[in-house]
């Protein structure tokens, strides 16, 4: 047995052995954290892994033509998932400090994925001596600030290629509203920052009356130990009923009703910014 199966095999057990634990027994807080820590580190072995296979051309004994499409059929993974998992492995070559950090479990893929795409031909250079404070960011930050700092950077340093980005977005928008054979109706969009912020924003400020409304009626129904189980919408089946609310608004919107002040995009500087 080579020394790889073996370490394989290893990993296996302690899989095995993590499996028939009781899920109760691995509730506690400190636990669940650390195992998405090493979940996240095994990612980036994979990750890693899957760029040896794909650097040596591996696929091609099985008559693949490509990595990903190898990985589709071998691993059973969707095309997509299997093309991101090949362009992030080549992307880490590049990235030596964002790939020592996700080994360590220290960021997890999604903030890699963002530092990826952060690198392009333009960015690239300053890349290599901004490296260590971007992924330092990334360890101390939240997702969404982080990729709001990433985003900052990318526009100090290709403030052209960031413009040229957001159009290319703006451009991707779409939503699909469809009409089961049940009656029921099925949404699915993506909204540029701008047409996004204003929707949701407004979805925000209705689902808080709902809620409010919601908590009022369950309080005067069961008392002062009200909780959210008493409530009589779900979170979900109250933003539905927002959105139904915003649609019947602006049905009954009288002509000539003055429109909200327009929503604008401010871009700060990385140094104002920090």
């Amino acid at each position: 047995m080579s020394v790889r199966t073996a370490v394989v095999d290893k990993l296996a057990t302690v899989l095995d052995e993590l499996a028939a634990v009781d899920p109760a027994d691995l509730g506690d807080a400190e636990v669940v954290v650390e195992l998405h820590r090493q979940l996240e580190r095994l990612g980036a072995i994979t990750t890693r892994a899957t760029a040896a296979f794909d650097a040596v051309g591996a696929y091609d004994s099985d008559g693949a033509a490509t990595t990903a499409a190898w990985l589709a059929t071998r691993c059973r993974l969707p095309v997509p998932t299997a093309r991101r998992r090949v362009r992030l492995g080549r992307a880490l070559r590049h990235l030596p400090v964002t790939e020592a950090a996700w080994l360590a479990g220290d960021v997890g893929e999604a903030q890699v994925n963002l530092m990826a795409n952060a690198r392009t031909p333009a960015t690239e250079d300053a890349l290599v001596g901004d490296e260590q404070m971007l992924v330092g960011e990334a360890k101390r930050l939240r997702f969404g600030s982080f990729a709001k700092v990433l985003g900052y950077w990318a526009h100090h340093v290709d403030p052209d290629g960031t413009a040229a980005t957001d159009a290319a977005r703006h451009h991707r928008r779409r939503f699909h509203l469809s009409h089961s054979f049940e009656g029921m109706w099925f949404a699915d969009g993506a909204f540029d920052a701008i047409g996004g912020a204003i929707v949701a924003d407004e979805l925000k400020r209705i689902d808080k009356a709902l809620f409010d409304a919601d908590w009022a009626e369950a309080k005067a129904r069961v008392g002062e130990g009200v909780c959210a189980d008493d409530l009589a919408r779900t979170p979900a089946q109250r933003r539905a009923d927002a959105v139904v609310e915003m649609a019947t608004r602006s049905a009954a919107l009288r002509a000539g009703a003055r429109r909200p002040k327009p929503l604008f995009s401010v871009i700060v500087g990385y140094e104002g910014f920090a």
